[in-house]
């Protein structure tokens, strides 16, 4: 056994182990008695208070989906190993397909955890429209450029498959751009001032950190509105598997049923995920040429922003239907 492992794990009173390397920073330990998990983390020495802080929460306020870690023998939740953090916990075997009742049980979890970690405050609207009104001006400069793009794809005789494919998929983008506007107007509509919250959230939410009625691998959390958390597994999620956005989008009340968000915060979720900048993004590095990818592996980017763009036409019409008291067009924006 190499030396460093040697003694991260006898940090953890663990000898006469064995390990099995899962991955570049994960490996299975076993003692014969029980398997553990050894992470080795990309925390920084400013990133690893909060992380601290996950598991002070997760006790203090018995947030039992927080996957636990186990101490070290002089009970710190880490162990510096030269300039890296490892931190040990149980091994879990892999989750079983996720279907309505694992969705569900998944929003039931998250949403305890925005709900029981929630720090409501007034805010003025004033101090979102500067930040919100240059997105607004920066969302239809990228629909110029788009348009530009396919007026230049469109006057070649013969065009790519990507070139194909981005003038094949205008319409929908086209579409995602009045949407986002709309929304956008409707955040910035009526209060000067409401009710906003920022919540524990684990911000790299997927399938591959789910297990059963555990959420693991907490080194991104932050303190944010829970809508950006929301927004980071759909967008993980729906860009690989477009159909399960359908599941994601039908079970969504058993999120709502514990952890109800604000017609303001189903706003700004939408707003997240109708942005247009990833998709833009690789057409840019398609024409200018710097992108390092085949063309087969930028085409397979291309489609995995578009399934993140139609999941987010789908789920604003699906918010609309189902939360909002008044829809958008019914608002003189």
């Amino acid at each position: 056994m190499e030396e460093w492992l040697t003694a991260v794990l006898s940090a953890y009173g663990l000898h006469q182990v064995s390990a099995t390397k899962i991955s570049g920073n994960l490996y299975k330990i076993e003692d014969g008695f029980q398997a553990y998990a050894l992470k080795k983390s990309r925390l920084s020495d400013k990133e690893l208070d909060f992380f601290s802080h996950v598991y002070w929460l997760a006790n203090s306020l018995q947030l039992r989906s927080i996957l636990p870690v186990y101490l070290t023998t002089d009970g710190q939740i880490v162990y510096k190993w030269q300039k890296h953090y490892f931190y040990l916990t149980p091994w879990l075997e892999s989750t079983r397909p996720f279907r309505d009742k694992e969705i569900q049980d998944f929003y039931k979890n998250i949403a305890t955890i925005h709900s029981k970690t929630k720090r409501p405050r007034k805010i003025e609207l004033q101090s979102f429209k500067d930040s919100f009104l240059s997105y607004q001006t920066y969302c239809k400069d990228c629909q110029i450029h788009l348009e530009r793009y396919v007026q230049l794809f469109e006057q070649k005789e013969y065009m790519s498959p990507f070139e194909l494919l981005v003038c094949t998929q205008y319409r929908d983008v086209a579409y995602a751009f009045f949407e986002l506007n709309k929304r956008l107007k409707q955040f910035l509509h009526e209060d000067t001032a409401f009710t906003w919250s920022s919540s524990l959230c684990h911000m790299n939410l997927k399938i591959s950190h789910l297990f059963d009625s555990y959420i693991i691998n907490w080194e991104s959390a932050r303190l944010e509105n829970a809508a950006a958390d929301l927004a980071v597994f759909f967008r993980n999620e729906t860009k690989k598997h477009g159909r399960f956005g359908e599941l994601l989008q039908q079970n969504f009340h058993a999120y709502m049923n514990v952890n109800k968000l604000t017609e303001k915060e189903l706003q700004l979720l939408l707003i997240y995920l109708l942005s247009i900048s990833n998709y833009l993004s690789v057409i840019q590095q398609y024409v200018s040429k710097t992108s390092q990818e085949t063309m087969v592996e930028q085409i397979i980017r291309l489609q995995h922003e578009y399934r993140n763009i139609l999941f987010g036409i789908q789920f604003s019409q699906y918010v609309e239907k189902e939360f909002e008291t008044v829809s958008a067009e019914d608002i003189n924006l």
